[in-house]
């Protein structure tokens, strides 16, 4: 990696000198492994209160699968974002990638982020009262000692250490998120501040990965927030109604993120192709004036069949000028037609669904309720 990482998580491991695909793979493995080495002390010598039953086996994977998932996609949308800016500055002879640089190394609204993720998690965990779940299940026990007491306490702390990385890496996704929708939006706000640099016909082309881009780190992201949610799962409540108002608004506004992500981005590229779509007719119409501009000159001549080649190279240029007029309509129309909208919408619906429904689910909201009986 040539640039500065952004993240402590890049850093990590560039530091292992691992393909982060299988860091994360190894990590989320890890997590999981040491959660079941915790299982196995239950009826042993540690006694530690963590039976590996259904409950604990769905919240124990999912929590180890999101810390993969999570480091896995901060890799990514990082290299990525990187490489997408990159593009464009080459693409429009701007500046955009050293803008976005000195954005994501803000630290202060970096923290702010944390804690207004982590935030709904401790009230909730005050509310509950119990901090030391683990801990405190086994004080009843007649063979309660030190040593049992402490090994609770050890798998409690670690069973926070485990859920506060969760929401740390959660932000560290969202941070680089709304950084790269700044970026985006100024674009969308100021297309005109963009050179014109490449023509029409290959622009749309040109831009596509950005498309392909902003779909898949959704798709992503919102594996991670359904991954979040499941990992909230646990045996101690019922299954309807146990996640509380708080954990709900925080999911709710990580979506209604997921959508302004998605809307920025893909109005920016929009835009841009407007713009340039408009420049190249601009220039048409232009060129087209200038030809007819030529042709009244040659009419208010009383005798103009010295100039008969002339005629003839304007009237080839008229139809060249439509030619290509009509080209850059039919790539608008290839750009912008109802079904590639479709395409892009459905893949967004599809994506955004998962958490959506496992959130409905996990509050106890019934679906089948809003069939029609």
């Amino acid at each position: 990696m040539s640039e500065k990482p952004w993240l402590w998580e890049e850093k990590l491991v560039e530091h292992f000198n691992f393909p982060y695909q299988l860091f994360s793979l190894l990590l989320g493995t890890i997590v999981f492994i040491i959660y079941f080495l915790f299982s196995l002390f239950n009826h042993d010598f540690f006694n530690i209160f963590y039976p590996f039953d259904m409950y604990h086996f769905l919240e124990t994977s999912s929590l180890s699968t999101l810390i993969a998932m999570e480091v896995g996609v901060i890799h990514y949308l990082a290299n990525e974002s990187r490489g997408i800016i990159k593009y464009l500055d080459s693409l429009y002879s701007t500046n955009l990638y050293i803008v976005l640089d000195s954005n994501v190394r803000r630290l202060k609204w970096r923290i702010f982020i944390y804690v207004l993720i982590a935030f709904p998690f401790i009230i909730i965990k005050i509310k509950e009262g119990n901090l030391l779940p683990f801990y405190s299940a086994d004080i009843g026990n007649p063979n309660h000692t030190i040593l049992i007491a402490y090994s609770n306490l050890i798998l409690d702390i670690y069973n926070y250490f485990i859920e506060y990385l969760s929401l740390f890496l959660l932000g560290d996704i969202v941070w680089v998120l709304i950084n790269i929708s700044e970026i985006f939006e100024k674009i969308r706000c100021n297309p005109y501040g963009m050179p014109p640099k490449p023509n029409v016909f290959s622009l749309y082309l040109k831009l596509k990965p950005i498309n392909y881009f902003t779909l898949r780190v959704l798709a992503y992201y919102f594996l991670i927030i359904t991954l979040a949610i499941l990992s909230y799962v646990t045996p101690y409540k019922d299954i309807p109604n146990q996640i509380p108002n708080q954990w709900v608004a925080l999911i709710v506004l990580l979506l209604i993120g997921g959508l302004i992500f998605f809307l920025v981005v893909m109005g920016s590229v929009r835009r841009l192709l407007n713009i340039r779509i408009e420049n190249e007719l601009d220039e048409i119409n232009k060129k087209r004036q200038d030809q007819l501009e030529k042709i009244k000159e040659i009419a208010s001549e009383d005798d103009y069949s010295k100039r008969l080649d002339e005629i003839r190279y304007i009237s080839s240029m008229m139809e060249i000028l439509k030619a290509q007029e009509e080209g850059i309509m039919e790539n608008y129309d290839r750009a912008f037609s109802i079904t590639r909208n479709i395409t892009i919408i459905s893949a967004f619906i599809t994506s955004s669904l998962i958490p959506l429904v496992t959130l409905l689910k996990s509050t106890g909201f019934e679906i089948m309720s809003l069939l029609p009986k």
